[in-house]
């Protein structure tokens, strides 16, 4: 990495694949010209690094969601973080997502028959209909 010794830039790269949300949130956002969520929010900071350890442990089998109201504080944490990242200076949009339907998610179950680019054909109607 330019400007950094060996050593830095090995430790670097080990802090972005091992930490990457939090490294991203922080170190990188500042050196690609930006501001730190750790600085910005530190509260926040401290919930969606909370939220991608716990998601993380779901995905890798070591637990589960225990409740619908656990499930809804961390949608809001993610969508504070994402509120946040729109407030970035470099034209990325990141389009809006209603909060108002987070406690009532209607899940539906869907068969993907085809997929072709980023769009997916086919589809069965939702559970329970």
């Amino acid at each position: 990495m330019k400007g950094l010794a060996d050593k830095e830039a090995d430790e670097t790269l080990r802090a972005i694949k091992e930490r990457r949300l939090e490294y991203f949130l922080s170190t990188v956002s500042i050196l690609c010209g930006w501001k730190s969520l750790k600085s910005e929010d530190p509260e926040l900071f401290r919930k969606i690094l909370k939220v991608n350890t716990r998601l993380n442990d779901i995905m890798h089998g070591a637990g589960r969601l225990s409740s619908r109201t656990e499930t809804i504080g961390y949608m809001t944490v993610l969508l504070d973080t994402l509120d946040w990242l729109r407030t970035n200076p470099f034209n990325f949009f990141i389009p809006p997502i209603a909060r108002d339907n987070i406690a009532s998610l209607n899940f539906s179950r869907h068969e993907i028959t085809e997929l072709e680019g980023n769009h997916v054909q086919g589809g069965v109607p939702p559970m329970g209909t």
